[in-house]
Parts: structure tokens; sequence; C-alpha cells
């Protein structure tokens, strides 16, 4: 099952400078998502509660 999600335009960006940096570093052609997936696949296990919650503080203003 898929599903969609928003992204913001900062994330967006580096989403697009990594993928450039792994294409002319690898010189095969590869997708956005296949960097968000790699990202989730390989990172997402490792990140921490306190982490979310100063992206949330950070970025969104949000306390709780």
């Amino acid at each position: 099952m898929s599903k969609v999600y928003k992204i913001r335009t900062d994330e967006v960006e580096d989403i697009k400078d990594s993928l450039m940096k792994f294409v002319l570093e690898k010189k095969t052609m590869m997708k956005e998502t296949d960097v968000l997936h790699a990202l989730i696949k390989f990172h997402l296990k490792n990140l921490k509660s306190e982490e979310v919650l100063e992206w949330r503080k950070k970025y969104l203003g949000k306390d709780e």
C-alpha cells in the first residue's frame, strides 16, 4: 500500500541536491523517490523521538 506525504520545500531542495550528487558520483540515473526510500529504509530506525520533537519545535513552532 502506498500513501502520499507532503514534504516541505526546503527538504525537496535537499533531496534534489543529494540526488544530483549521487547521479554525478555514480554516473547512473536515480529518482527522487529512490533517495527518499533509501533514507527511510536505512535511517528511520535510528530516528529518536527527541529529534522529532526538536524538529517540530524548530520548524513548526510547536512545543508538543
